[in-house]
C-alpha cells in the first residue's frame, strides 16, 4: 500500500512538472513570435494595380529626387541617377528610357513633357530621403549608416500608382538584433558595419527584384 502511494505521488509530481514546462515553453514561443512580428522589414512594397504590370513594356526613368537633408551627404544626383539606371536595367527585361536619351532634357523639361516626348507605358522615380554615411570603419563605428528611399512606378497615361516601394534601414551590430540574422548574413557587408552606399545599392536591388517578380507572376496567371 505504501509503495503504491509513493509511486502515485511520483507520477503526480512528474505530470505537474510536464504541465509547467509546457506552459513556459508556450509562453516563450508566443513571446518570440511577438518579437519577430514587431521587427518591421526594411523593405515594404505594394502593387495597387498589379494587373497593369502586364502592360508595362517600357519605362521612363525620371530624375531622382533628393531631400534637402541628403544633399550634403556626398552623393551626387548624377551618380545616383547612373547607379539607379544600371540597377533597373539589370533587374527588368523591358525597354528602359533614360541615360543619354533623357539626361540633356532633365533640366529643361518637366515630367509630363518627357512622357509626351518618349511615350512610355510607365514612369519610375527614386526619392532619396535619408542617406547618412557611417562614422567609423567596417570593424567599429560611433554612428552607423542609414538609408531611406521610395520608388514609384506610375502609369504614364494618368499617373496612377501601379507599384511602389519603401525602404529604410539603419545598420546595427549583429549581436544587437539576432532577429535580423538571416537578412544580415545575406548582406555583402556581413558581419561588418555597412556603408550607406552598399545599403542603398542592396535596398534598390531588393525593391527592383520585387517589381520584376510581381511582373513575372502576372504573366504566370
Amino acid at each position: 500500500m505504501g509503495k503504491n502511494f509513493r509511486t502515485f505521488e511520483a507520477v503526480k509530481r512528474l505530470a505537474t512538472l510536464l504541465v509547467v514546462v509546457g506552459v513556459v515553453g508556450c509562453a516563450s514561443s508566443t513571446q518570440n513570435r511577438s518579437q519577430v512580428a514587431l521587427v518591421a522589414p526594411s523593405l515594404q512594397t505594394q502593387a495597387p494595380r498589379d494587373e497593369e504590370l502586364l502592360r508595362v513594356n517600357s519605362v521612363l526613368l525620371l530624375p531622382s529626387l533628393m531631400e534637402e537633408r541628403t544633399k550634403g551627404s556626398g552623393i551626387l544626383p548624377s551618380s545616383l541617377d547612373a547607379e539607379f539606371e544600371s540597377l533597373v536595367r539589370e533587374a527588368l527585361s523591358i525597354d528602359i528610357i533614360g541615360g543619354k536619351k533623357t539626361r540633356p532634357l532633365n533640366t529643361s523639361l518637366k515630367a509630363a513633357d518627357l512622357v509626351k516626348r518618349f511615350r512610355p507605358d510607365a514612369t519610375l522615380q527614386l526619392r532619396l530621403y535619408t542617406y547618412k554615411e557611417r562614422k567609423g570603419s567596417a570593424v567599429g563605428v560611433s554612428e552607423p549608416a542609414s538609408v531611406g528611399f521610395e520608388l514609384s512606378l506610375l502609369r504614364a497615361s494618368d499617373a496612377a500608382t501601379v507599384w511602389n516601394a519603401s525602404f529604410f534601414k539603419q545598420d546595427e551590430a549583429l549581436t544587437d538584433n539576432l532577429l535580423r540574422l538571416d537578412e544580415r548574413i545575406k548582406s555583402s557587408d556581413a558581419p561588418q558595419w555597412s556603408t550607406a552606399q552598399n545599403m542603398l545599392k542592396s535596398g534598390l536591388r531588393q525593391a527592383l527584384q520585387d517589381l520584376a517578380d510581381r511582373r513575372v507572376a502576372q504573366f504566370a496567371k
